[in-house]
Order: C-alpha cells, then structure tokens, then sequence
C-alpha cells in the first residue's frame, strides 16, 4: 500500500458536529400573553365560556389580594390553563397566613425549563431566620402534601429570604 491509498481511507466515523445549534437556555419566567381557546367546536366555546368567567370571576381578584403578581400576562395565562388552581392558591393563602403569620408577603411567578414545562411558584418572601422559614414551610407541608390537592404537579410552595 502506497501512502496515497492510506491517506484516501478512514474510518467512516463522521466527527463533525451536526448541521444544527444547541440551543440552551436557563429557567427563565414565562412572559406570553394568556392564549384565548379557538371558537372552533363545541368543545373550544365551552372553554371560551370558561376562560371569560375566569377572567371576570372574583377568583382573580382573590388571588390578587393574597399573591404578588407580575406585570405580565404570564400567571394569568397559566390560571386560565389550569381550572384547578386558583381554588388551590385561594385555600392556600388561609393555610401560608396561619404558618408564616398574616403580613407575610406571598408572590407568584411562572417559570419555564429548558424543555418548556411550566410550573406556578407560589413564594413566601421571609426576612426571617431559615431556620424558621423551613419550619413554617415544613408545617404548611401537613396541609398541603395530607390533601392530595389538585394541581400539585403545577404548583410549587417555597420561599425566598430577602
């Protein structure tokens, strides 16, 4: 074999990376406008019907006079997708005031993953001690966790100390 013949083989193993980009991005917040269901099918107008009572409902403004909320459209949005959960966050809220005391301050948030899965934040803003926040958040768990409530693979109680 002459070096001519060795130099025109190989291995068939390509080790040029692929045509396309990895794309990454970090856990980042959700900032969409809330999505109005198609009015196509009698399926989609019941949850048209539904999207609207929401909206104009007292639920919301239940919510809000519990929960921090961003400028965004993002936890709106989110409530509208999941019917269960503003309920949930209403009996919540009663549950986080006994644990973490009455003018503790609750916010929402929407975060999304790398993959695009979405999970609601409910987060206690604690200027306390963690040891205390743990042990308040350990006994709103005893509600939370004995309930089976609905929405729990959504919904994610946690805190932040500032």
């Amino acid at each position: 074999m002459t070096n001519a013949n060795l130099a025109a083989q190989d291995s068939g193993n390509c080790w040029t990376p692929p045509p396309y980009e990895f794309v990454y991005r970090s856990v980042q917040e959700y900032t969409d406008r809330p999505r109005r269901p198609r009015s196509a099918g009698r399926v989609c107008g019941l949850e048209n019907e539904s999207a609207t009572s929401f909206e104009s409902s007292s639920l919301l403004e239940d919510i809000r006079k519990n929960f921090v909320m961003p400028s965004d459209f993002s936890v709106e949005t989110f409530l509208t997708e999941h019917r269960s959960l503003p309920q949930t966050l209403i009996e919540g809220a009663t549950h986080l005031k006994e644990c973490f005391g009455p003018d503790t301050i609750f916010r929402l948030l929407v975060t999304a993953d790398e993959a695009g899965s979405r999970t609601l934040y409910a987060v206690v803003i604690w200027p306390g001690d963690v040891r205390d926040a743990r042990a308040a958040l350990a006994k709103f768990d005893d509600w939370w966790l004995a309930g089976s409530q609905p929405g729990m693979g959504y919904l994610t109680f946690t805190y932040e100390l500032v």
